[in-house]
C-alpha cells in the first residue's frame, strides 16, 4: 500500500492526463460513427501488438524459469556426486551420468512407468539406472532409438537394495502401492537402532545404481511379525509428480561384474 501511495504522489500529473484523455476519448466516440470505427480499427491492431508482446514476455519469462531450475539441479547434482565421491572414490570412473527430459510419468497405477527423451541413439540401454539430484526414479525397461521406458520406484514389481546411511545394514525397498510418496523397507535386523529422519541410501550391492544414491527418510518403525526383523516405512525424497530433468546412469564395469557373479554362481 505504501509503495501505491508513493507511485500515485509521484505520477499523478500523468495519472490524471490519462484520465482526461479516456473521457475525451469516450465523448468522441459516443458522437462520431466513423471515429468509433477509426478507433476501433486502432484498439485491435494496438490490441495484437500487446498480446504479441506479452505472449514474448510470457515465453521469455517461461524459459528464464526453465533455465533458473535447471541451474538449481545441476548445482545440486554436483553437491550429489561429490557424495558419492566420498562414498566410493572410484564413483566418478565407474559411473556416466546422461541427462534426459521426462516427457510421460505415471503415479497412481500399481505398475507406474515413466518415458525419457534419450534412447539407444544416446547410449542408453536397458537396465540402467535413473536418477534426480533429489533421489532415485527407476531403471530402464526399454529402448528405442530416441525413447527409454523406464520402470518406476512407484512399481511394485520393483525392488531395489537400501541400506541404512553410516551403516553397512542393509534390505529391499518396495513401493507400498497407497501413497506415492512412501515406500517399506524390510529385512533391517531387529537389533539395529533405526530412528526417525535416518536417511536411506542405496546399498550398492548391484550393478545398476552406485552406493549411497538417497532413496527417503525414515517416518514410521515396526517389528516384522517373526520378530527377527524390522519394518520401516519411509518417505521418497523425491516428488514423482514434479520429475523433469532427470540422470540416466550407466555402470561401466557392469558387464564384468555380471561375468564375474554368474561364473562365481556357477562353481
Amino acid at each position: 500500500m505504501r509503495n501505491l501511495l508513493r507511485f500515485i504522489v509521484r505520477y499523478n500529473f500523468t495519472i490524471i492526463f490519462i484520465i482526461m484523455e479516456a473521457i475525451a476519448i469516450v465523448l468522441i466516440l459516443s458522437n462520431s460513427p466513423v471515429q468509433r470505427g477509426r478507433m476501433s480499427a486502432n484498439v485491435n491492431a494496438f490490441s495484437s501488438v500487446v498480446y504479441k508482446k506479452a505472449f514474448q514476455i510470457t515465453q521469455y519469462m517461461s524459459l528464464r524459469q526453465a533455465n533458473e531450475k535447471l541451474a538449481k539441479e545441476n548445482a545440486n547434482l554436483r553437491v550429489f556426486t561429490a557424495d558419492l565421491a566420498l562414498d566410493s572414490a572410484l564413483v566418478q570412473k565407474d559411473f556416466d551420468f546422461f541427462p534426459a527430459l521426462v516427457i510421460n510419468n505415471s503415479i497412481n497405477k500399481s505398475f507406474n512407468y515413466l518415458t525419457l527423451d534419450k534412447g539407444s541413439n544416446a547410449g542408453i540401454e536397458t537396465d540402467m539406472a535413473v536418477v534426480s539430484p533429489f533421489g532415485i526414479v527407476g531403471v530402464v525397461k526399454s529402448v528405442s532409438p530416441d525413447f527409454a521406458r523406464v520402470i518406476s520406484v512407484l512399481n511394485k514389481q520393483l525392488r531395489i537394495s537400501v541400506k541404512l546411511k553410516g551403516s553397512q545394514y542393509f534390505g529391499s525397498m518396495n513401493w507400498n502401492t497407497r501413497n506415492y510418496m512412501e515406500v517399506e523397507v524390510s529385512e533391517i535386523p531387529s537389533h539395529v537402532d533405526v530412528n526417525l529422519g535416518d536417511s536411506i541410501v542405496t546399498s550398492g550391492y548391484s550393478a545398476i545404481f552406485p552406493s549411497g544414491e538417497l532413496v527417503a527418510r525414515v517416518i514410521e518403525v515396526s517389528a516384522a511379525t517373526d520378530g527377527n526383523f524390522l519394518i520401516l516405512r519411509a518417505k521418497l525424497t523425491n516428488d514423482f509428480k514434479h520429475l523433469n530433468q532427470v540422470y540416466i546412469v550407466k555402470n561401466k564395469n557392469k558387464k564384468e561384474l555380471i561375468e564375474l557373479e554368474k561364473l562365481t554362481n556357477e562353481e
